[in-house]
């Protein structure tokens, strides 16, 4: 009966799903979006600014330590969020800012697909 107890506790440890550990590029993409995330309105434009720039440092990071293309265009996409982002905090031109952004949008896509 002991024993009969013993093993009804043990299966729902292991029935448990194991989470693959998340990689390094994971956990450093993750605080810049969590530095990212504190870009908002009612700070002062070199606050916003400083705060983007140590996101886009962290995302290069993660592109850096990426293990798989899914990882590193993640990481990249994220860059480019930012760069229209501190276009968007230094452009009061808003052709010059559309123009920017499609700029850095196709360096993202050559920089993915390679066709630099």
């Amino acid at each position: 009966m002991a024993k009969r107890a013993r093993e009804a506790t043990e299966l729902p440890e292991l029935l448990q799903v194991q989470q693959p550990k998340p990689t390094r590029s994971a956990v450093i993409r993750s605080e810049g979006n969590r530095v990212y995330k504190t870009v908002t309105g009612g700070l002062a434009p070199c606050v916003l600014e400083a705060r983007v720039q140590k996101a886009v440092s962290l995302y290069e990071q993660a592109a850096t330590f990426a293990t798989s293309d899914d990882e590193k265009a993640s990481a990249l996409k994220n860059i480019a969020c930012c760069w229209s982002k501190l276009l968007e905090l230094n452009s009061s031109d808003q052709q010059a800012l559309e123009a920017s952004i499609r700029a850095a949008q196709a360096a993202l896509k050559a920089k993915i697909y390679g066709t630099a």
